[in-house]
């Protein structure tokens, strides 16, 4: 019988089958591919767009037997969705969007597909099983934060958090001691990578053999969720943590790991990517602790009871806001002051306090929305503060705050690394929309400073991983592969195997770098222009790392958001001598 003019044809489930491989071969590639975060969040959103738009082009111009459903089936995904949000709230729609619709989508798809040969009624209610089932099985996960890649962590709903665990066993193990003063000793390591906040560690004599001599765990213990590192003193060690309503600064005994004291600050920091806890590293100097909170609250605590000596808040200070992502920033030492960068608006984005009486110093205008840590520089006998904002890098005098020099650099994903010093007042820095490496040379003296660019390394990619200079070349992690570059021009020289990303310890007489990546590995690898050589693993911690790790007097200190562990690298004395002779 011929087909009369306006009937449309009967659907076929050819096209919506073909949407939804299409939507999961571009899941699967994009979660496998190595770029930028920006590019696989663009394919993200356009594979959902792809599915989302054509599944509905098709649900309503195709013909029987779809016709009868389109709006039942239109009514109950809003349903299940309205529902979503009323349960979930906000900390759940980026997944809901990118994990849970596609997948409710899909479940539906294959539902029909099954009954599609079926009648009207059965097809109507597979329908709606199937999307009402979609919905409420996306509702059985929590987010627990988002991956350097770009990919969503999901846990059960159910199973309880890393800090609730944490904080119902938070008592055990506290010790009684207070100590009376805390001095620094050579070894020792006082604040955010170490005391040149370059990760270089110099004099360590260890056995690189890890065969031989393998890391020996000396203990381990539960930590409050928080993004901090550490920073050690006088047989001390110091972090940040969450702990419930409170950020809270932490001193624990690097023999033992039994914590010492801990200062508590009123606000909890939370958020969708990152979760919870703060993000700045304590800084030691002078028998006291500096330490930012991740909701802009700067104390300054004795190192030996926790006793809080004076509060600042850089919001207030510096008109400004608590960031996105929280103050990440460690504070800054530099003779009598205490600078911070805070994000303040009209000359208020750096301050500098005193550090006897907490009072505001002076401040300066660096930009905004920066969340790597002030920086110092010394060229040509001018002591240099360091900061990277969203538009430019920025050098200012550490002793009146004012602005030296400034390069113009939009930045991005790059904005949280510390630059690098070189020599001749040249330095390396990451920032700019792509992450790539720059080589920048300060020039002049007085009133009169320049600053100019000297290379540009689009191939290597460190985000926010840090990266070592050593004998005219760089290491670090470029995306997720170990990267040497030439400092010279900027070109890569070689990329090693895909362990990473992570951060690195530069063990400069031995040339050997420790590194510890996101999934909490910890590698033992050759710092050498000729290739990649690993020289051992132990897996220390499970879940997301992004702390910076920490050599101190032969031990290696590595922590997460859930737990922090020391490992003593140095052997048994005796056996180490035997093997070396």
């Amino acid at each position: 019988m011929a087909k009369q003019k306006g009937e449309k044809k009967p659907a076929s489930l050819r096209i919506p089958l073909i949407l939804v491989a299409l939507y999961w071969i571009g899941f699967l590639v994009n979660a496998t591919m190595e770029m930028d975060m920006g590019p696989r969040f663009g394919i993200a959103l356009g594979t959902v767009a792809m599915l989302v738009v054509g599944l509905g082009v098709w649900w309503f111009r195709s013909g029987e037997p779809v016709s009868s459903l389109r709006w039942v089936g239109l009514g109950t995904l809003a349903a299940g969705g309205l529902i979503a949000y009323l349960l979930r709230g906000h900390e759940m729609m980026m997944p809901l969007f990118f994990y849970g619709l596609p997948f409710v989508l899909s479940l539906a798809t294959v539902a029909l597909a099954v009954v599609w040969n079926a009648g009207e009624g059965v097809r109507r209610y597979a329908t709606i099983a199937a999307l009402l089932a979609g919905c409420a099985f996306t509702l059985l996960f929590r987010l627990d934060g988002i991956g350097s890649d770009g990919v969503f962590e999901v846990a059960w709903r159910w199973a309880e958090t890393n800090e609730n665990d944490f904080l119902a066993n938070i008592s055990s193990g506290i010790s009684d001691a207070v100590v009376d003063t805390v001095k620094i000793s050579p070894g020792d390591w006082p604040g955010f990578r170490g005391p040149e906040r370059n990760s270089l560690v110099r004099y360590a004599a260890i056995p690189t053999d890890w065969q031989a001599f393998p890391p020996r765990e000396v203990w381990r213990r539960k930590v409050g969720p928080g993004w901090s590192s550490m920073s050690v003193a006088g047989g001390l060690l110091f972090t940040q943590e969450q702990r419930g309503d409170s950020e809270a600064v932490v001193a624990y005994d690097t023999k033992s790991g039994e914590e010492i004291w801990a200062h508590l600050t009123s606000g909890r920091f939370e958020e969708t990517v990152s979760g919870a806890g703060p993000r700045a590293t304590p800084t030691f100097v002078n028998s006291a602790v500096y330490a930012l909170t991740a909701g802009g609250k700067l104390n300054k605590l004795d190192a030996g009871s926790g006793q809080l000596l004076w509060q600042a808040d850089i919001v207030k200070d510096g008109d400004s806001k608590t960031p996105e992502w929280g103050y990440a920033g460690s504070p800054l030492v530099v003779g009598n002051m205490v600078s911070v960068f805070s994000w303040g608006k009209n000359d208020k984005s750096l301050l500098a306090y005193d550090i006897n009486s907490g009072r505001l110093r002076w401040s300066a205008s660096v930009g905004t929305d920066g969340y790597s840590s002030p920086q110092l520089f010394e060229v040509n006998g001018e002591a240099q503060i360091v900061c990277i904002g969203e538009a430019s890098i920025s050098g200012v005098s550490a002793s009146n705050g004012k602005v030296l020099w400034t390069f113009p650099w939009k930045t991005s994903y790059g904005r949280m690394l510390q630059p690098a010093l070189l020599e001749d007042g040249k330095f390396i820095a990451a920032a700019g929309n792509d992450a790539s490496l720059k080589m920048l040379q300060i020039t002049g003296s007085g009133d009169n400073w320049q600053v100019e660019e000297i290379w540009k390394a689009s191939p290597i990619k460190v985000e926010f991983w840090d990266f070592v200079t050593h004998k005219g070349y760089g290491y670090g992690y470029s995306r997720k592969f170990m990267t040497c570059f030439d400092l010279s021009n900027g070109k890569r020289i070689w990329k090693g195997q895909r362990r990473g990303p992570g951060q690195v310890l530069l063990l400069k007489d031995l040339e050997k770098m420790i590194s510890l990546t996101e999934k909490g590995e910890v590698i033992l690898s050759s710092v050498s222009p000729d290739g990649y050589e690993e020289l051992g693993s132990v897996q220390a911690l499970s879940g997301k790392t992004w702390n910076h790790p920490v050599f101190a007097n032969g031990n290696l200190f590595v922590r997460n958001g859930a737990e922090m562990v020391c490992y003593e690298l140095g052997g048994d004395k005796k056996d180490v001598a035997a093997v070396q002779d």
